[in-house]
C-alpha cells in the first residue's frame, strides 16, 4: 500500500492536490446528503417532527443556518442540490485524473528518452533495443495508469475516511461495526493483493523479453525467410508467448477471485450489521434505513479501496521498472569534460592508444596514426583488428586505457565532445533508415536544413537522380529500415545524412560495400573533391579508395603506406 500511496505522492504535480480537494468536497456533500435523509424520511413519516437524532439536529443547524425551514421541499432540494454537487466534483475529479494521466505519460517518455540518449555508448551498446522499445511504449503507458489507479486509490480512502466520521457521530457503535466489518473484508482478500503484485512482476519481466525478442526478430526477418529458419524461431517464440500468458492468466485469476469473493462476503456483512443494529441496538426505522446505507457505502468504500490497491500494484512494476531506467541512464550519462571548442586545421592523431572491451583481449595496443586535415586517410586490415574501434575513439565513444587522441595537437578530453561531434559526418556499416521520407531521413528533424541542402547533400551522394523518380521525390517514405530502396540507395541517404551539414570530418565505415563499380566511382570522385574543405578517414578494403587515398594504415599489420 505504501508502494501506491508514493505513486500518488511523487507523480502528477499540481493535479494531485486538485484531486484531493475535489473528492474532499464530493464526499462531504455526499454525506450530507446521506444525513439529509435522515430528516427527511422522519417528516415523510411523521409530519410534525424530522427526528431527534444527532443527525437530525446537525442537517437542522446547518438549514438555519443558510436561513432554511427543515421542512420535507426544502429537505428535497437540500439532497438533490447535494448530490448534484457531488456529482459535478466527481466529475471534475475523473477530469483533473485523466489529464493527469496524459501528462505523466508523456512526461515519462520524455524523460526516458532524454536520459537514454545522453548515455555513455558503452552503456547503450549493451542494452537490449526491445527493454528500451518496452519502456517507453508499454511501460511508461502503464506508468500512468498506475498513477490514475493510485489516485482512485487515495480518493477511495478519503471517502472512507469520511464514512467513518458520519457514522461515528450518527452512531458509535454501528461504525465501530462497519470498520470491523470492511476490515474482515480487507485482511480476508489481502492475500489476493499480494499475488497479484508477484504475478504483476513475473508478467512485466516476460512481457520485456517477448518485446525484446520480437524486436530482434524482425530486424532479422530477411535472413530468416531467405534460410527458411523462420518456422524453427516461431516455436521459439510461442515458448515466450506461452510464459507471457501463463503469467497474464495468473494475474488476471487473482482480480476476478477478488471480486467474485467480495460481493457476496460484503452482503453477508451488511445483512449481519443490519441484524445488529435492529435486534441488539435497537435503532429506529428512519434511523436504520439512513444507517444501512451508510454501512453499505462504509464497507462498499473499503472494499472498493482493496479492489483499486490490487489493480495499482497489479502495474506498479512498471512504474517503478521506468524508475529505474531513468535513474540508471542518468547514473550513466556522458560527461562532457572539456570545453575548448574543436577545432581541425592540422589534424588527428591517435599517441600509443591501448583499448579492449574487457581484460582478456586487447583490440588496439599502442597503436598510433595521424591524420591530416584535408586528406583522405584510409583504414584496412582484416576484420576485428579494431578500424571501427579506431573512429570510436576519435568520436569519443569510447576512452583509451592508455594514450591520448589528439585533435589539432589538443587531447580530446579537453574538448567540447558535442561541439566536435557536430563537426562530424558519419557514416555506419550497419546503416540505420527510419521508415519516414528520404527528406526525414537527411535531416534527422532539423528543422534548418532546407530542401536544397537535402538536394545538395543527395547529389554529392550520387543519390539525387534515382530520389527525384521515386513518386514523392525527397517526401517519398523509404519503408521499414529502407526496405523499399536497394542496398546501394540506403547507403548513398546514409552518406547523404552525413554529408548534408557540411562537416569538416567524415568518416565512412565501408561506405560502398553495396554499391556497383560505376556509382562506386562516381562517389569516389565525389569524396575526393571534398579533400582540402573536409578530413576524410574511410575504413574499407576497395582497391579504388586505397588508389586515391592520401595514406593507407593497415590495420593489426604494423604498417603504413
Amino acid at each position: 500500500m505504501l508502494g501506491v500511496i508514493r505513486i500518488f505522492l511523487s507523480t502528477g504535480g499540481v493535479y494531485r492536490w486538485i484531486v484531493l480537494g475535489a473528492v474532499l468536497l464530493g464526499t462531504v456533500a455526499d454525506g450530507l446528503g446521506l444525513a439529509s435523509l435522515l430528516p427527511l424520511i422522519s417528516i415523510a413519516l411523521d409530519q410534525s417532527a424530522i427526528g431527534d437524532s444527532r443527525i437530525s439536529r446537525m442537517v437542522a443547524d446547518v438549514l438555519a443556518w443558510i436561513g432554511l425551514e427543515p421542512k420535507l421541499e426544502t429537505l428535497l432540494t437540500f439532497v438533490v442540490v447535494l448530490i448534484f454537487i457531488k456529482a459535478a466534483l466527481t466529475l471534475a475529479t475523473q477530469r483533473t485524473i485523466n489529464y493527469a494521466v496524459s501528462d505523466v505519460a508523456t512526461e515519462f517518455r520524455r524523460r526516458l528518452m532524454e536520459s537514454v540518449l545522453q548515455v555513455k555508448w558503452s552503456y547503450f551498446a549493451r542494452q537490449p533495443i526491445g527493454r528500451l522499445a518496452n519502456a517507453i511504449s508499454l511501460d511508461a503507458a502503464r506508468s500512468a495508469e498506475a498513477f490514475q489507479l493510485a489516485a482512485n486509490f487515495i480518493a477511495t480512502l478519503l471517502q472512507t475516511a469520511i464514512y467513518i466520521a458520519i457514522a461515528l457521530y450518527a452512531s458509535w457503535q454501528l461504525a465501530a461495526l462497519g470498520v470491523a466489518a470492511g476490515l474482515f473484508t480487507v485482511a480476508i482478500l489481502s492475500p489476493l493483493v499480494q499475488r497479484t503484485r508477484t504475478y504483476s512482476k513475473r508478467q512485466r519481466k516476460r512481457t520485456e523479453e517477448l518485446v525484446t525478442l520480437t524486436t530482434d526478430t524482425l530486424g532479422s526477418i530477411k535472413p530468416l525467410l531467405a534460410m527458411s529458419r523462420h518456422w524453427h524461431f516461431a516455436g521459439f517464440f510461442n515458448d515466450k508467448v506461452r510464459d507471457l500468458r501463463r503469467a497474464l492468466r495468473r494475474q488476471a485469476l487473482s482480480k476476478y477471485i477478488m471480486k467474485g469473493v467480495r460481493e457476496p462476503l460484503s452482503a453477508l456483512l451488511i445483512a449481519i450489521g443490519f441484524y445488529v443494529a435492529y435486534e441488539k441496538l435497537q435503532i429506529g426505522i428512519p434511523e436504520l434505513i439512513v444507517m444501512g446505507i451508510l454501512f453499505r457505502r462504509l464497507v462498499a468504500a473499503m472494499g472498493d479501496a482493496q479492489e483499486q490497491l490490487q489493480a495499482a500494484v497489479g502495474v506498479e512494476a512498471s512504474y517503478w521498472s521506468v524508475h529505474s531506467l531513468i535513474a540508471e541512464a542518468q547514473s550513466q550519462r556522458e560527461v562532457n569534460r572539456g570545453g575548448r571548442v574543436p577545432t581541425l586545421n592540422r589534424s588527428i592523431r591517435l599517441e600509443d592508444v591501448t583499448f579492449g572491451y574487457d581484460e582478456s583481449r586487447l583490440v588496439l595496443d599502442r597503436f598510433t596514426m595521424e591524420a591530416p586535415a584535408g586528406k583522405l586517410t584510409v583504414l584496412g586490415g582484416i576484420s576485428g583488428a579494431g578500424k571501427t574501434t579506431i573512429t570510436d575513439l576519435i568520436l569519443g565513444l569510447h576512452e583509451p586505457i592508455s594514450g591520448q587522441v589528439f585533435v589539432d595537437d589538443v587531447p580530446l578530453t579537453e574538448i567540447d565532445l558535442r561541439r566536435w561531434r557536430a563537426m562530424v559526418g558519419y557514416v555506419p556499416q550497419e546503416l540505420g533508415l527510419f521508415h519516414e521520407s528520404v527528406f526525414a531521413n537527411v535531416t534527422l528533424g532539423d528543422a534548418a536544413i532546407t530542401e536544397a541542402m537535402v538536394e545538395r547533400a543527395l547529389e554529392r551522394a550520387g543519390a539525387l537522380d534515382f530520389v527525384k523518380e521515386m513518386p514523392e521525390g525527397v517526401h517519398t517514405s523509404v519503408g521499414e529500415r529502407g526496405s523499399r530502396l536497394s542496398g546501394g540507395q540506403r547507403q548513398r541517404i546514409a552518406l547523404a545524412r552525413a554529408l548534408v551539414l557540411e562537416p569538416k570530418l567524415l568518416i565512412l565505415d565501408e561506405v560502398s560495400s553495396a554499391l556497383d563499380p560505376e556509382t562506386e566511382a562516381e562517389i569516389c570522385a565525389n569524396v575526393r573533391d571534398l579533400s582540402g574543405s573536409c578530413t576524410i578517414i574511410a575504413i574499407t578494403h576497395r582497391p579504388i579508395w586505397l588508389e586515391m587515398a592520401d595514406q593507407v594504415y593497415r590495420v593489426g599489420l604494423d604498417e603504413a603506406a
